[in-house]
Order: C-alpha cells, then structure tokens, then sequence
C-alpha cells in the first residue's frame, strides 16, 4: 500500500515537478480524500495517520529535490555506513 502511494505521487503530471508552482508546504484536501478511498473498509485511525504522514514526507522531499538540497549516490552511501554499524 505504501509502496503504490509513493508511486501515484510521483506520477503527477512532470510540469508540476519541474516548477516552483509545485513547491508548498501541506497536502491537499484531495490527496486526503484519495488515501482515504483507497484504504481498505476497515482501518484503524493510526493507518490514516502514517499515510497521511508519508504523504508529508513525500511531499517534503519533492520540495528538498526541487531546490537542489539532495545528495549524492557516494554521500548517501557514506552516511548510510555510519548508521548501519
């Protein structure tokens, strides 16, 4: 389920990527709306909420990318070392 939200996410429209009309800083009553529909019947509030929460970290990354402040391949290697001692 997280796996196929994070891939309608980035399967918006490029245009909306590639501008700074994309960047804000909440989601939408739309996007709520949609992961609610496409939770199954039955769900526990705590479900709702880390849905709604990897939609804002979702989000928060599409605005990091937008403005450059991303990492590269060997500095997230290098970092990801450190943390997995």
């Amino acid at each position: 389920m997280v796996l196929w939200l994070y891939v309608q996410h980035l399967t918006m429209e490029p245009q909306k990527l590639l501008t700074k009309t994309y960047i804000r800083n909440m989601i939408t009553k739309e996007q709520i709306i949609k992961t609610i529909n496409e939770l199954p019947d039955g769900f526990s509030s705590e479900e709702l909420i880390q849905q709604i929460i990897l939609l804002q970290k979702i989000d928060k990354g599409m605005q990091q990318s937008l403005q450059g402040q991303t990492v590269s391949n060997m500095e997230a290697q290098k970092r990801l070392s450190k943390w997995l001692k």
